[in-house]
């Protein structure tokens, strides 16, 4: 009887201290610091994102090459941003701090097992003993502290004298303090704290992620206008070059006076200007917009002239909003 009663604890203790591998741990809390995040997530924000760490053994993404749509534009900055992923990671450790202070006022089970063997060559004696606990510990909200643990040691004698012992213990306590870490807005202060943290993070990182889309769109839009404006340059570039050979020619032969040709000579390096400064231009935003989706500085991207067309296309409705109101959702809303 006493050995099965060892063998169950043993085995529960086992079964405690050994069910969870490092990688369970780690995704057990994942588990637990997604849930908080969509837990606290106000749907005033909005639908609910993607919050989750990008995977450090997961393979990595292939490089961005080609034309670019604006959603693919949005999806990469959302990856690969690194002030976004900063904000990602800041959640994610709220949370976790969160998952820690809640832990502390959750039921907490230890269990611990052992044996021995004895052998006495005096006489040939020989025992064999084991020993198990089982306790478990709660943290109430005002302070108090209670504790249940239940022992078991059990002795058995192999050799010389056959007899055996059982003993069980059990045991309990109840603590509350009385003046220091009484009460409960002094004993729940770090559950509150790491509460509202979160809250205060996933407004933050959500805000930070609808600035970063709002920049992403405003950079697309303003390269490919970029982008048009140098098209058009060059090709008032190309025209006033194919004027001035025919204005030098008709000044050849007199046609016309010679100082319309210098006229015209001098429009075509104006317009050459123009176009350098343009393409300068173009190439400088397309650098930037690379570094806003931390993209290498070599990757040759273009961006899809269609989205431009089709923005054109359903138009741009101006926002009616009044300050007062403006003001007033700012407020409450951020």
């Amino acid at each position: 009887h006493a050995a099965g009663w060892l063998g169950a604890l043993c085995f529960a203790t086992a079964m405690m201290e050994g069910c969870f591998t490092p990688k369970q741990y780690v995704e057990q809390a994942d588990a637990e610091a997604y849930g908080i995040i969509s837990e606290k997530w106000d749907p005033k924000l909005g639908d609910k994102v993607d919050c989750t760490l990008e995977d450090p053994d997961a393979p990595k993404a292939p490089p961005v090459t080609g034309r670019v749509s604006l959603a693919r534009a949005v999806a990469v900055a959302t990856k690969r941003n690194r002030g976004y992923r900063r904000q990602k990671e800041l959640l994610y450790s709220r949370a976790l701090v969160l998952t820690l202070e809640r832990h502390r006022f959750a039921r907490r089970w230890l269990a611990t097992s052992g044996g021995d063997y004895k052998r006495d060559p005096d006489d040939d004696g020989e025992s064999v003993g084991g020993a198990a606990a089982l306790a478990v510990n709660q943290a109430l909200a005002d302070g108090a502290q209670i504790g249940v643990s239940i022992a078991m040691n059990w002795l058995e004698f192999l050799a010389g004298d056959s007899g055996s012992s059982l003993t069980t213990v059990l045991g309990a306590s109840v603590t509350q303090p009385l003046l220091r870490g009484f009460g409960r807005k002094v004993v729940q202060e770090g559950l509150t704290q790491a509460e509202r943290a979160t809250s205060y993070q996933i407004r933050s990182s959500n805000r930070f992620r609808k600035t970063l889309v709002g920049s992403i769109v405003t950079a697309y839009f303003g390269i490919r206008q970029a982008l048009d404006r140098g098209e058009n340059d060059r090709r008032n570039y190309e025209n006033l070059l194919a004027s001035q050979r025919r204005v030098e020619m008709m000044a050849d032969t007199g046609r016309v006076p010679r100082f319309q040709a210098s006229e015209v000579r001098q429009s075509v390096l104006q317009s050459q200007d123009r176009y350098n400064r343009s393409r300068e231009a173009y190439t400088s935003l397309l650098d930037q917009f690379k570094v806003r989706l931390a993209l290498p500085a070599d990757a040759e991207i273009t961006l899809d002239g269609d989205e431009l067309k089709a923005l054109e296309t359903r138009g741009v409705a101006e926002p009616k909003v009044v300050l007062a109101s403006a003001v007033a959702a700012g407020l409450k809303l951020r």
